[in-house]
């Protein structure tokens, strides 16, 4: 992938790299700009403003294998330990990518105002709290109860991945419960 030369979207005029994005055009005047970007055999063009671009990868169907493959083949405790640290980073991967891609429909902007990089929220808080304004902007047509058995399990699993973190006493009494 390699950047172009934005040029002049009304004349076609090619502008170095380094012009100032608000320099008339000498040929014709327009202050307007295409942007273009070579990806492999093609082109792709941005007419207005300042272009953004947004590289985005999705991960949780590969955590979700992962924990699926160490709940059906792994037999000791390492494999529990390890299904159970994927089973959370599934989860984690999961909010997020189902938000920015079919909630905010690819709104990578509007991410922010639900996933912020500097959340500090644990994914208990995080998912029900994200969830719930979700809702309340009119996003989901319902919210899920979160007084239900499944809400229960999910904390379960949450809380085996924290005393997996803490080490100690707590990862025995972990792997003790899951016999």
């Amino acid at each position: 992938m390699s950047a172009l030369p934005p040029a002049c979207s009304e004349c076609g005029q090619e502008f170095t790299v380094a012009a100032p994005a608000d320099l008339p055009c000498p040929n014709c005047g327009s202050r307007r700009r295409t942007f273009r970007i070579e990806v492999g055999g093609g082109v792709l063009a941005v007419s207005g403003g300042a272009p953004e671009v947004w590289v985005h990868s999705s991960f949780a169907r590969h955590w979700f294998e992962d924990a699926l493959r160490e709940a059906r083949t792994g037999t000791d405790y390492n494999a529990r330990r390890r299904e159970i640290v994927f089973a959370v980073c599934f989860i984690e991967s999961y909010l997020f990518e189902w938000v920015r891609d079919e909630a905010l429909k690819r709104d990578f902007k509007r991410l922010r105002d639900y996933l912020p990089a500097t959340d500090k929220r644990g994914i208990r808080e995080r998912w029900k709290e994200v969830i719930k304004q979700l809702g309340k902007d009119g996003l989901l047509p319902a919210t899920p109860d979160f007084g239900l058995p499944y809400w229960e399990d999910f904390q379960t699993l949450v809380k085996f991945r924290d005393g997996l973190g803490s080490c100690g006493c707590e990862s025995s009494r972990i792997a003790r419960r899951t016999r």
